[in-house]
C-alpha cells in the first residue's frame, strides 16, 4: 500500500512538473487582453500600466485586484470604471465617462463638476473623449467659498470628489431654470457678504447689465425675482451698470455701478 501510494505521488509530482513547464513555456495562464467597452473612446494603456507584473504574468489573479484597480482608475480618469470576467483570461472592462454639469472657477483653476460630485480640470488629458457640451454653454461658477470643495492641491491628473458640491450647484441651476435665468445670464458667482453666502446673478439688460445678490437659499428666489423683474422694467431704459441687492430682509437696494 504505502508503495502504491508513493508511485501515486511520484507520478502526481511528475505530472504538476510538466504541466508547470509546459505554462512556463507556452505562458497559457498569461492576461492576455483586456476588452474595453467601449473600445473606440477609451486607450487601454491606463489599465495596464496599473497591473501588478505578476497578475500579468497569471490572469487568473485578476479577480484579487480589479476592485482597487477600479477605484484607482476612477481616481485618475473621470470615468466609471466596473471589470466584468473579473477571474477569467479575458476580463472586461466597462468605462462610463462622468456627466459634467457645469464647471467651476476655483483657486485660479478651472473645474468640472459632475452629476453625482465629481470634479476634475478642465484642462485634464481625457477630456477630449468626453460630452462637455451642456456644461461649456451655462457661464463658469466662480466659487470663492474656502472649505467647500475638497481640492487642496492642483493637478490636472486627479478626480475629486464632494457631494455636497453637486447637490448646492443643482439647486441653484434647477431653481435658475425655472426662472428663465440659467441661459441668458452672464456671469455667477458663490461668494460672501457680512460672513453669509450669496450668490450674485449678472443679467443682461437692453445692451448694459445688472448684477443680482441673492440670498444662499434657492427656494426663496422665486418671490424675489418677481420683485426684480418689476426694477428692471424700470431701470432697463437707463444707461449704464446696475445692482440690486436682495440680501436684507425687507427690501431690495437698487444701485447705480459707476466705472
Amino acid at each position: 500500500m504505502g508503495v502504491r501510494r508513493s508511485g501515486v505521488l511520484l507520478l502526481g509530482a511528475i505530472l504538476l512538473g510538466c504541466l508547470y513547464h509546459l505554462e512556463e513555456h507556452a505562458q497559457f495562464l498569461r492576461l492576455r487582453t483586456i476588452e474595453m467597452q467601449p473600445s473606440e473612446r477609451f486607450p487601454a494603456t491606463a489599465i495596464w500600466e496599473g497591473l501588478p507584473p505578476e497578475v500579468e504574468r497569471f490572469g487568473l489573479l485578476f479577480g484579487f485586484v480589479s476592485h482597487s484597480l477600479a477605484e484607482k482608475l476612477s481616481a485618475r480618469f473621470p470615468i466609471r470604471c466596473t471589470f466584468s470576467g473579473r477571474w477569467s483570461l479575458h476580463p472586461v472592462c466597462t468605462m462610463e465617462p462622468h456627466r459634467p454639469i457645469i464647471a467651476i472657477q476655483y483657486k485660479e483653476k478651472s473645474w468640472y463638476l459632475g452629476t453625482e460630485g465629481h470634479l476634475w480640470a478642465m484642462e485634464h488629458p481625457w477630456n477630449a473623449l468626453i460630452d462637455t457640451e451642456d456644461a461649456d454653454s451655462i457661464p463658469v461658477l466662480h466659487w470663492e467659498i474656502e472649505r467647500q470643495l475638497p481640492i487642496e492641491t492642483i493637478s490636472r491628473d486627479q478626480v475629486y470628489m464632494s457631494r455636497f458640491a453637486a447637490k448646492r450647484v443643482n439647486r441653484y441651476m434647477q431653481t435658475l431654470q425655472e426662472l428663465h435665468w440659467l441661459q441668458s445670464m452672464q456671469s455667477w458667482t458663490l461668494s460672501r457678504k457680512t460672513g453669509e453666502a450669496v450668490v450674485r446673478i449678472t443679467l443682461p439688460l437692453e445692451g448694459n447689465r445688472v448684477t443680482v445678490i441673492l440670498k444662499d437659499v434657492p427656494q426663496s428666489w422665486e418671490q424675489t425675482a418677481r420683485a426684480i423683474d418689476s426694477i428692471v422694467r424700470r431701470i432697463e431704459a437707463e444707461e449704464g451698470k446696475f445692482l440690486l441687492d436682495a440680501t436684507y430682509k425687507d427690501r431690495i437696494v437698487l444701485r447705480q455701478l459707476y466705472e
